[in-house]
């Protein structure tokens, strides 16, 4: 389907009803600039950075990391997760963020340098180390970025999402239980003054049921 019926499609389900075209052209902008924040991270410093993102939840981080087991933060597509995880990567502890590889090698090699800045590193998901290193980064008590709203393998589930059902990923569910790791939910939201903002939620507490 063209990708504007895609959409339009999704964004029925979030107003209830047909959404505004301006709505749909909106969602296209959106991930434009969200590629072109990419390309202005090199050359932002430490302190041009938080003329761009803000973050809140930091605190969040850092109490997760006092457990010693690594913390996962469970991300969307939503803003600017590139811009937003610099932020989180600047205040020292290295983040290891699985990325969906794209066509061709060299523009995702491209991306990938642009982005793995500030203790920020890149992992393909097609790696054959994927599970590995991610196992590995926790238990050196670093952070590791999934996101849960683009689903390219079989681990997932179904759940209710605005008036549907919505297929999301388990993964990070899956390597909480596994390491111990504390999961936080995270998002990053454009604001009206157009820098992104980072938000990384209280953790999500499990309940071992087998």
């Amino acid at each position: 389907r063209h990708p504007r019926t895609v959409v339009r499609a999704n964004l029925t389900h979030v107003f209830g009803g047909p959404p505004p075209l301006g709505a749909v052209r909106q969602v296209f902008r959106s991930a434009i600039r969200n590629y072109y924040d990419t390309f202005v991270i090199p050359g932002l410093t430490a302190t041009t950075l938080h003329d761009w993102a803000v973050l809140d939840g930091e605190e969040n981080v850092e109490r997760a990391l006092e457990n010693g087991r690594g913390v996962i933060l469970a991300g969307v597509h939503l803003g600017s997760p590139a811009l937003a995880s610099q932020l989180i990567g600047m205040r020292g502890t290295p983040m290891h963020i699985v990325v969906e590889p794209v066509s061709p090698p060299a523009l995702f090699e491209l991306i990938s340098r642009y982005r793995s800045q500030r203790n920020v590193h890149m992992v393909p998901l097609d790696d054959p180390q994927v599970a590995h290193r991610l196992m590995r980064a926790l238990r050196s008590n670093q952070v590791v970025g999934l996101m849960i709203d683009r689903v390219l393998t079989d681990a997932s589930a179904a759940v209710r999402f605005f008036d549907a059902p919505a297929e999301l990923v388990t993964g990070p569910a899956t390597l909480a239980l596994a390491t111990k790791a504390v999961l936080l939910p995270s998002v990053s939201i454009r604001r009206s003054d157009g820098r992104v903002h980072g938000i990384v939620g209280e953790p999500i507490r499990f309940q071992q049921s087998g």
